[in-house]
């Protein structure tokens, strides 16, 4: 079975009617939520349904778990990053295509490759939608877009994505769509230097992208003991916000998406990769202490690949 897809639609929430269908190699997960204390399922008044919903598609065929968030407006579609591989960006796509809506805006978010070279997918469908990220963003895409595409290329063959897509550099603090309250909060100590996030103040939702994770080895392997701390402190400014969702940039399909499991995950991951780091007397000795202290954790890849860059043995 292949990527479900996650339908949320936030407010304050007694957990209402879940219904599944699979559609294709993947299934649809529909989950009602209400504003107000009673069952959804009651009898009653039906309630009005909701300006924005959140629809989150998870990969799960290319070992990444990626995110791709899209925002349903009245009228049309926002979307939060692009995934890794042409493969899924087009379930992606497919998922877009059953709202029956016009994509009208794509933010990505940082420089990672899982999260922009699926891109072409959605231009080649949408030519007008318009593609964003801020400059610095943009520029180390632009340094590493051709390398990327090779590279994936020669790993997936048909699967990968085979085009480059413009990115138009935008450093504005919020997103003009429809008439949401879009901020961005940028700039951001991640899993790179150079991460971002997107804050629906008014449904309190965060779709943070690679500044969290839930249930997955956070990925290490370009930061350094005070970038980590960094990372952790915007950890805690993003708890400040009081977010009644947070849709983190990895997770285990299936997902439901609450207020605090990614962030108190990932807090928790650095706090244990710094215990285990200062322990650690070699790089197996470094990923064997990380695998007890995670063993059904995903993507351990990054425990290997910081493992051999701090160990030399």
């Amino acid at each position: 079975m292949l990527n479900p897809s996650n339908l949320v639609t936030p407010g304050l929430w007694v957990a209402a009617a879940a219904a599944t269908r699979r559609v294709g190699s993947w299934v649809v997960f529909c989950l009602a939520w209400t504003f107000g204390l009673q069952n959804a399922c009651a009898s009653g008044p039906t309630p009005a349904p909701a300006a924005v919903k959140f629809h989150v598609f998870t990969s799960e065929d290319d070992g990444f778990f990626d995110n791709s968030v899209v925002v349903e407006g009245r009228a049309g579609l926002l979307l939060i990053d692009a995934q890794l591989t042409r493969s899924n960006a087009l379930k992606v796509l497919d998922m877009i295509h059953k709202l029956d809506k016009e994509l009208k805006l794509v933010y990505i978010t940082h420089e990672h490759a899982d999260h922009f070279l699926g891109l072409e997918v959605f231009k080649s469908a949408f030519p007008d939608v318009k593609i964003v990220a801020n400059s610095n963003v943009a520029d180390r895409i632009d340094g590493v877009y051709g390398e990327k595409l090779a590279k994936w290329q020669g790993l997936l063959g048909p699967k990968a994505a085979t085009s480059r897509v413009e990115i138009t550099r935008f450093d504005g603090d919020h997103l003009d769509f429809e008439d949401l309250k879009v901020e961005l909060r940028t700039h951001l100590q991640g899993d790179t230097s150079e991460n971002s996030y997107v804050w629906f103040p008014k449904e309190r939702v965060a779709v943070v992208s690679d500044m969290a994770y839930d249930q997955m080895h956070a990925y290490t392997v370009e930061t350094t003991k005070q970038s980590r701390s960094q990372w952790m402190r915007n950890l805690e400014e993003l708890e400040k916000l009081k977010p009644e969702m947070v849709i983190p940039g990895h997770s285990q399909p299936h997902k439901v998406f609450d207020a605090d499991s990614a962030i108190r995950f990932t807090k928790g991951y650095l706090a244990a990769f710094e215990e285990e780091l200062a322990s650690s007397k070699s790089r197996v000795d470094l990923k064997a202490r990380m695998k007890r202290r995670y063993p059904d954790a995903e993507l351990f890849f990054s425990v290997e690949r910081t493992a051999a860059d701090l160990f030399k043995d």
